[in-house]
């Protein structure tokens, strides 16, 4: 019998022997082994038809264990024995071991069995047929301190009802009975088997059916197991290796068999290998295969199969068929290139170089045939802007535009670090064929990245030394600065290459090498209004750029004149003539205004003097209406304030008009007196010069 390690003391002491049908189990009172087997055989398993079979019980146990139709029984069944069925005198009599085997015997007098600590069919319990043919092993005769086991032995027929189902329910109790203790036997018949049951972790396998230790569970989880006809285990595997049906001579092979079963032991597979290779009674889940171990040519096929058998000798298999492929896919390339414009040309190869402008589209049109009529796996790649891997099947496009790198001339280098020559730029293009057996094709391509542009021009506009930010205004009378040394050209040096600037088609320069102005080009002062900076650069390919900065200059703050206020006047200046005198003022400023035109205390209503604008300055007239008294330089001035700035200012304008003396009353006739005789006397020695003649 095997020995069976009763669970944790704690558990042990709450342990019930099953003697009775009314009381049916004892506690165990210490950690000491039970020794024992239990089986159940089931003689037939039917549909809707009575079920047969055989109860067996074999169990020894630790004489401190006692029972509870005796008191006292957690001080052990010696002491129970001597006591209540004896005389008290510490020795266990023939006569009292008797007494107790004919009691242990009537309280295993059991017809249920799940009371019995056996088992139900397709849930509704087994029923003792016959009387249960009972065994005691009896109780030594001695003192009640010595430590012999007891224990029993049973079987008895069962029958159970099945019902219509195909799958079948087998329930065995687990109540905490002590001849649950023992390791149970379930022995199924004919092509039955276990199939499932969701305390699987219990339950072992065995050649005729499976056994169930139910000392590992808790007390109160009765244990339900599904049965069914045997099925034949289904046999899958996988191969690592080779193609989807080719490998190479060259291929690592690594065949994983499955055998999937309903039992509790899954089947071993078996290998067997034919054809251009011969192998047979490989056994195990896993082989491998190195075929450059084996005289293999391209052409031969082998073939795996994999058998699964189960212990009703039931089996399925697997299979596959390999053929050696050692030669590689055919690989057809063609390369073309797009400036952007929508029209592709062929590229110009040099071997496996070619040329491609910067931000040029390369479009790689890729194809591939196996002669075994394998997919073949299309991968391309290249190192541009990090790397990027491509990749599909027999045929593929790829476009991708290649652009200068950092080892060039750029925006990411620092001003200083642009003058020098760089070399250009190159990335490779790979192309791989590959068919499933792992031959592969490859053609590796070199693409240089070439400048077909002038030089890349970055003003800026300076004054005072400070870089004015994109939007700033620039004032009339500022004196601007074009700073030209943040400019570059990508693979040439910049000292090599031509500039030629003009400010509103004016020159600046023309065709000048950068190093005989290093970038500065002092432009400066401008008139307000809106002015054109036109900038180009050539380098030493003759590949030109061109740029036109537009700049606008805004009127300068306050009020400003840059000219004399001009004077007209209307009327005889002279003495007691009324005059209108208008002073005419041109502001070129921002800044806004009040002016008067004063002849001493006499002056004109001020005029509002409108700020300048960028289409040009403003204008503004101011009348005086005044009536000299006196003769010579009349007395005027301009008066205006800037309304901003709170400021009153002046022009003296003195001189400008000079006022005539009044001529006597008399005069006027004699001058008319005069002028008559005068014309008289000419008229007569013209026109008598005449007659005479």
């Amino acid at each position: 019998m095997n020995g069976i390690k009763v669970a944790p003391p704690v558990l042990i002491f709450s342990l019930l022997l099953c003697l009775s049908p009314n009381s049916l189990a004892s506690e165990v009172s210490q950690t000491e082994q039970i020794n024992g087997d239990a089986t159940l055989s089931l003689h037939n398993i039917g549909q809707s038809q009575t079920i047969s079979a055989t109860w067996e019980l074999n169990i020894q146990l630790p004489n401190m264990i006692g029972v509870d139709f005796l008191p006292e029984k957690d001080r052990g069944l010696r002491y129970q024995v001597d006591t209540h069925l004896g005389n008290e005198d510490g020795i266990i009599s023939a006569s009292e071991s008797n007494r107790f085997s004919l009691s242990l015997e009537e309280n295993r007098s059991w017809t249920n069995g799940d009371e019995g600590g056996c088992c139900s069919f397709d849930q509704t319990p087994f029923f003792a047929t016959t009387q249960i043919e009972f065994t005691s092993i009896g109780i030594e005769i001695g003192p009640i301190e010595d430590g012999f086991p007891w224990g029993w032995s049973e079987r008895v027929n069962l029958t159970g009802l099945g019902d219509a189902r195909q799958i079948r329910l087998l329930d065995i109790p687990r109540t905490g009975s002590i001849v649950e203790e023992v390791p149970l036997r379930v022995i199924l018949p004919g092509t039955w088997e276990y199939r499932f049951s969701a305390q699987s972790a219990v339950i072992s396998n065995n050649d005729d059916g499976f056994t169930i230790d139910r000392s590992l569970v808790a007390a109160f989880s009765d244990i339900r197991i599904s049965l069914g006809i045997n099925e034949p285990p289904v046999a899958s595997a996988l191969r690592d290796g080779g193609g989807s049906a080719t490998a190479t001579s060259t291929s690592e092979l690594r065949f994983t068999g499955m055998c999937i079963d309903n039992g509790l032991i899954e089947p071993i597979p078996s290998w067997s290998i034919t054809g251009s290779l011969e192998m047979d009674n490989l056994n195990g889940g896993e082989i491998s295969l190195a075929l450059t171990e084996y005289d293999l040519s391209h052409g031969d096929s082998i073939h795996v199969s994999m058998t699964c058998t189960d212990r009703h000798n039931s089996s399925s298999s697997w299979s596959q068929s390999l053929t050696i492929d050692d030669e590689p896919p055919s690989l057809s390339i063609s390369l073309q290139l797009s400036a952007g414009t929508g029209v592709w040309n062929d590229v110009e190869l040099e071997g496996f170089y070619f040329s491609s402008p910067s931000g040029s589209v390369v479009r790689a049109i890729v194809s591939s045939i196996d002669g075994s009529s394998d997919p073949v796996s299309i991968t391309i790649s290249s190192n541009r802007s990090g790397g990027f891997v491509k990749t599909g099947f027999d045929t593929m496009e790829m476009t991708e535009a290649f652009y200068h790198g950092d080892s060039t001339n750029g925006p990411h280098r620092e001003p200083n670090d642009r003058l020098m020559k760089r070399n250009p730029t190159e990335y490779f293009l790979s192309m791989i064929a590959q068919d499933s057996a792992g031959n592969r094709n490859e053609s590796n391509f070199t693409i240089t990245v070439i400048d077909d542009k002038g030089p890349v021009i970055v003003p800026s506009i300076t004054h005072d030394g400070d870089e004015l930010d994109v939007g700033s205004s620039i004032s009339t009378g500022e004196q601007i600065v074009l700073v030209l040394n943040q400019s570059y050209d990508r693979l040439d040096a910049l000292n090599e290459t031509k500039w030629t600037v003009d400010v509103d088609g004016l020159s600046v320069i023309d065709y000048l090498s950068y190093n005989t102005f290093n970038g500065i080009l002092e432009i400066g002062e401008l008139t307000t209004g809106d002015h054109m900076i036109s900038i180009q650069a050539m380098d030493p390919q003759g590949h030109i750029s061109l740029m036109e900065l537009p700049l606008q200059v805004y009127p300068g703050e306050g009020i400003i004149f840059l000219q004399e206020p001009g004077i007209e006047v209307s009327g005889r200046t002279i003495v007691d003539n009324g005059l209108i005198i208008s002073s005419s003022i041109t502001n070129y400023g921002s800044g806004s205004g009040f002016a008067k035109l004063c002849s001493g205390d006499i002056c004109s209503p001020e005029a509002f003097i409108p700020p300048a604008s960028l289409t040009g300055p403003a204008q503004t007239i101011v009348y005086l209406e005044v009536t000299p008294t006196s003769a010579g330089e009349l007395q005027l001035a301009l008066i205006w304030n800037d309304a901003q700035a709170n400021i009153e200012q002046s022009v003296d304008l003195s001189g400008k008009v000079i006022i005539k003396q009044r001529a006597p009353t008399w005069l006027p006739p004699l001058l008319l007196a005069i002028f008559i005789v005068s014309a008289s006397s000419l008229a007569i020695w013209r026109w008598g010069n005449q007659t005479s003649e």
